[in-house]
C-alpha cells in the first residue's frame, strides 16, 4: 500500500497527525518535522525552495517517494510543491484546510505577518520577539484558526504549543512559502487530489477548481482550522474513502 508523508503546519508539530495516522495501521507513514530541515541562513524564497528540495531527497532516500503527500495548512503547499516534483512519483495530495491558491491579498498578510518578526529580530532580542509571537497566537491566532465549540481545552494546547515554536524558522517559512508558485504546482500535479476545508474553509474550493477542476473537496461539519482535533472522525472518513476510491495501491 502507499505510504503516507504528513507535513505539519505553520508553526505546529508532527504530533497533529498522531489521530490521523492511527486510523490506518495498515500504511507505513512518516509524519516530517520539516522545519528542521530548514535553513535559516537563506532568504525565506530560497529558503523554501531548498527545503523542498532538501525533503525531496529525504524521500527518495525512505522509500517514500511514491507517498501519499498530506499536509495542513502550510504544510498542504509543501505536499502541492512535492507532488509537483518529477524526481519523486507522488500516489495523491491530500490538503488539509490549506490556503491554496493563495489569493494576492492573503499572500500579502503572510509576508506581512512574516517580515514583521523578521524584522523584530533584526534589531531585538530573540526572547523578546519570541514573547512577541507568543503574543499573536494568544490574540490572532485565537480569532482567525479557531471556533467557540472548539474544545478550549484542546485550543489552549494548541496555542501553548505553537506560542513556543521558534519565532525565527516559522517567519522565514511563512513567508518563502507565500511567494512560491503553487498555482504552477497544481497544474503540473497529476495525482488525484482531495481538498479537505473546516467549517470555516482557509480553503478557497473556487479558486482551487479553477485550475484543477478534478479536484476533491470535502468540508466538515464542525470545527476550526485544526481540524485533525475538532473534526476528527469526519476527517478520517474523508481521507480513508480517498485512499480506497481514488489511490492506486
Amino acid at each position: 500500500m502507499r505510504p503516507l508523508v504528513l507535513l505539519h503546519g505553520f508553526a505546529c508539530e508532527p504530533d497533529h497527525f498522531d489521530g490521523l495516522i492511527s486510523e490506518f495501521p495498515e500504511r507505513r507513514a512518516h509524519a516530517i518535522a520539516w522545519r528542521d530541515h530548514l535553513d535559516c541562513s537563506r532568504p525565506p524564497v530560497d529558503a523554501v525552495s531548498d527545503l523542498v528540495d532538501h525533503l525531496a531527497a529525504y524521500l527518495r532516500e525512505r522509500d517514500l517517494a511514491d507517498a501519499v503527500m498530506v499536509g495542513h495548512s502550510l504544510g498542504g503547499e509543501l505536499a502541492l510543491l512535492l507532488a509537483a516534483r518529477c524526481d519523486l512519483t507522488a500516489s495523491g495530495v491530500v490538503m488539509i484546510d490549506a490556503s491554496q491558491p493563495l489569493t494576492s491579498d492573503r499572500r500579502e498578510e503572510y509576508v506581512r505577518i512574516g517580515r514583521s518578526f523578521l524584522d523584530k529580530l533584526a534589531v531585538d532580542s530573540q526572547e523578546h520577539v519570541q514573547a512577541d509571537f507568543a503574543e499573536w497566537a494568544q490574540t490572532r491566532l485565537r480569532e482567525q484558526c479557531f471556533l467557540i465549540d472548539d474544545d478550549p481545552a484542546l485550543v489552549d494546547r494548541i496555542v501553548a504549543q505553537v506560542s513556543r515554536s521558534p519565532v525565527g524558522p516559522n517567519a522565514i517559512a511563512l513567508v518563502g512559502a507565500a511567494q512560491q508558485d503553487t498555482g504552477a504546482a497544481l497544474v503540473r500535479i497529476e495525482c488525484p487530489i482531495l481538498a479537505v476545508g473546516s467549517s470555516h474553509p482557509f480553503t478557497s474550493i473556487g479558486d482551487l477548481r479553477a485550475i484543477r477542476p478534478d479536484v476533491e473537496y470535502r468540508q466538515t461539519r464542525r470545527g476550526g482550522h485544526f481540524v485533525m482535533f475538532f473534526a476528527a472522525e469526519e476527517l478520517a472518513d474523508f481521507v480513508g474513502g480517498f485512499l480506497n476510491d481514488s489511490i492506486v495501491d
